[in-house]
């Protein structure tokens, strides 16, 4: 007759990491996680809060955005703009005249970075909404003249399967 140990002695070594486990539990410092809620992203708690990058209004950046409804679902995001150059390669660089990144904003949370001039968003909760997209440096900072950051807005409201721009 010949004898099987594995059987056994996987049972005894799930036994021992169980018992180790209750063992140094005590000993474990978990902080508590606060509960979010991750279905949708347009929830996430990113504030608009950079420092400034301040231009003469003459050489200044601009842009001007364009929503389209998919034709499928979601929103298709056009940045439209002149004297700037998205330079993705240098995020996080020294800070070069009129080139960067943009930030997105929805309803005043940063949603993420942009690279180039297009951005798909996917359908929104129902209700009004406000897309910001602010121009900046490679180092972050918000391009600004006069004090105010160079940006554009656009509202929408979105009903069930029917929105309004």
């Amino acid at each position: 007759m010949i004898l099987d140990f594995k059987f056994p002695y996987s049972i005894y070594r799930a036994l021992f990491f169980v018992f180790v486990g209750i063992w140094i539990a005590p000993f474990v410092n978990v902080s508590e996680i606060e509960e979010e809620d991750h279905s949708s992203h347009y929830t996430h708690d990113h504030s608009m809060s950079h420092k400034r990058y301040e231009v003469a209004e003459s050489v200044a950046p601009k842009i001007e955005l364009e929503l389209l409804k998919d034709t499928k679902s979601g929103w298709n995001l056009i940045l439209h703009t002149s004297n700037f150059e998205f330079t993705p390669e240098k995020v996080n660089q020294s800070n070069q005249p009129n080139q960067g990144h943009a930030h997105l904003y929805v309803n005043g949370e940063k949603i993420t970075r942009l690279y180039g001039k297009h951005f798909y968003l996917s359908d929104f909760p129902v209700g009004e909404h406000e897309v910001v997209v602010n121009l900046n440096t490679n180092d972050h900072s918000e391009y600004a003249v006069n004090g105010e950051v160079i940006e554009a807005r656009v509202k929408l409201v979105q009903v069930g399967d029917k929105e309004k721009r």
